[in-house]
């Protein structure tokens, strides 16, 4: 609809508007209403994921690092999209750069963790190796195709686990 566009051209982040530093928590809340699953994986692995590491450090540092994950996602893909020289005014919206950012210190401080990936259980370690290595694996491909375009979500995603690795390490 023309009024979710409008919130996306004003709180998504783009290239061409870096600067405006509010875009950077903004997009994280917002989400394209014609990909219903994609903001039910997000919510569900925001609740699964994120209720253990809010138990374990409390919701002020959840919450830091939840956002702080996604701030990192939109940066990353400001970064590369400047880089390859990408439209300025196509907007990245959603939570998952901060999603991806909780599975990955999940995956280090829980590994006993196990969940459902692809219709079996698996420790959740081997799930964000298989998840990440194939997000690396496509964002290589576009990059070397020379389509980059396609794979900024996942240089967000990647954007997001950096997050976690920063503050983890």
């Amino acid at each position: 609809s023309q009024h979710v566009g409008q919130m996306t051209a004003y709180f998504g982040v783009t290239i061409r508007d870096f600067w405006q530093l509010w875009r950077y928590v903004t997009f994280q809340f917002l989400h394209s209403p014609g990909d219903p699953w994609h903001i039910v994986f997000n919510m569900l692995g925001l609740y699964f994921f994120g209720t253990a590491l809010e138990n374990s450090w409390g919701a002020k540092k959840f919450t830091f690092f939840y956002l702080g994950c996604g701030i990192i996602a939109g940066f990353a893909y400001v970064f590369v999209g400047a880089i390859f020289q990408l439209p300025g005014n196509i907007p990245i919206i959603g939570a998952s750069g901060g999603v991806f950012g909780i599975l990955l210190a999940c995956a280090v401080m829980f590994p006993h963790f196990r969940i459902i990936f692809l219709f079996f259980p698996v420790p959740i370690r081997l799930a964000a190796v298989i998840i990440f290595s194939v997000m690396i694996f496509v964002v290589l491909q576009s990059l070397r195709s020379g389509n980059t375009g396609g794979a900024m979500s996942d240089v967000a995603h990647l954007g997001g686990a950096l997050g976690a690795v920063y503050v983890l390490w």
